[in-house]
C-alpha cells in the first residue's frame, strides 16, 4: 500500500494528477488510478480496483469526490485521502461496511438540510436511525430497508414535482436502496433545487455559473463528510 500511496504523492508533486482525466495511472492519473492503476488497464473500469486497496463502494465514489469538488477543496481532499489510505487497512470488510452505513447517513443529512417538508424529514430521520443501528453492528436490517424504501417512494409521490422536497425524498430512497455512487448525487441536486426555489441563482448564463458553485459547495461538504465517516471507523478500530 505504501508504494501505491507513494505513486499518488509523486503524481501530485509532478503535476500529473488531474480531475476529469483518468490517465493510465502511470504517466497521468486521477485520484483512483494513481492509487490503483489496475482501474485503467486496457479500459477504465473502477470495479478492477483490488479489494485489498479499498472497498468497491469507496472506489466507485472516489472519482466523483475528486472530479466534482471545487478547485479550492481539491488539495485538501487529496491530503485527507492520503492520510486515511495510510490507515484504512485496519478496517477489514466489516469496518468498510460500517463506514458505508455512516456515509449513507451523511448523504441523507446533507439532503435534509434543503427541505422543510416535515413528512420527508421524518422519512430521512428514520433512515439515519436505521443506518446508525447498522453502523453500530445490528445485522438484521434488510426487511426494514425494504419497508423504508417503499415509504420514501410514497413520499416522492406526495411531494410537488421538481421541488426540493421531492429530491430529498428521492435522496432518502436512493440512500436506502441504491449504491453510494448513485445515492451521492441526490443531495447535490437537492442543494441546487433549494437554491433555485430561494432565488439564490438567476436565469441565463450567470445562473448556470451560480448553480455550478452551489453544486461544488455541496460536493465539498459531502467529501468532508465521507472522510469523516471513514475517520470514525478507523479511529474506533485503532482504539481496540
Amino acid at each position: 500500500m505504501e508504494a501505491r500511496i507513494a505513486r499518488l504523492e509523486a503524481h501530485r508533486a509532478a503535476g500529473t494528477l488531474h480531475p476529469d482525466g483518468y490517465g493510465d495511472g502511470h504517466e497521468t492519473a486521477c485520484l483512483i488510478t494513481a492509487i490503483a492503476p489496475e482501474v485503467a488497464a486496457r479500459s477504465y473500469d473502477v470495479t478492477r480496483c483490488p479489494p485489498e486497496v479499498m472497498a468497491l463502494w469507496f472506489a466507485l465514489l472516489t472519482p466523483l469526490l475528486y472530479d466534482c469538488c471545487s478547485s479550492a477543496a481539491r488539495d485538501g481532499i487529496v491530503d485527507r485521502f492520503i492520510s486515511l489510505a495510510r490507515r484504512w487497512s485496519i478496517l477489514g470488510a466489516a469496518g468498510w461496511r460500517r463506514a458505508e452505513y455512516r456515509v449513507r447517513i451523511a448523504f441523507i443529512r446533507e439532503a435534509m438540510a434543503h427541505t422543510d417538508n416535515m413528512d420527508v424529514i421524518a422519512i430521512c430521520g428514520r433512515a439515519t436511525v436505521l443506518f446508525d443501528r447498522a453502523a453500530d453492528g445490528e445485522k438484521s436490517i434488510t426487511g426494514e430497508r425494504l419497508e423504508l424504501a417503499e415509504a420514501a417512494r410514497a413520499a416522492v409521490r406526495s411531494t410537488e414535482w421538481g421541488s426540493p422536497a421531492e429530491v430529498v425524498a428521492w435522496a432518502a430512497y436512493s440512500a436506502v436502496k441504491e449504491g453510494v455512487e448513485l445515492a451521492v448525487k441526490y443531495p447535490v441536486d437537492a442543494a441546487i433545487r433549494a437554491a433555485w426555489q430561494k432565488k439564490e441563482v438567476v436565469e441565463g448564463a450567470k445562473g448556470v455559473a451560480e448553480v455550478g458553485k452551489v453544486a461544488q459547495a455541496a460536493w465539498d461538504r459531502i467529501a468532508e463528510a465521507v472522510f469523516d465517516a471513514l475517520e470514525v471507523e478507523i479511529s474506533a478500530m485503532e482504539q481496540k
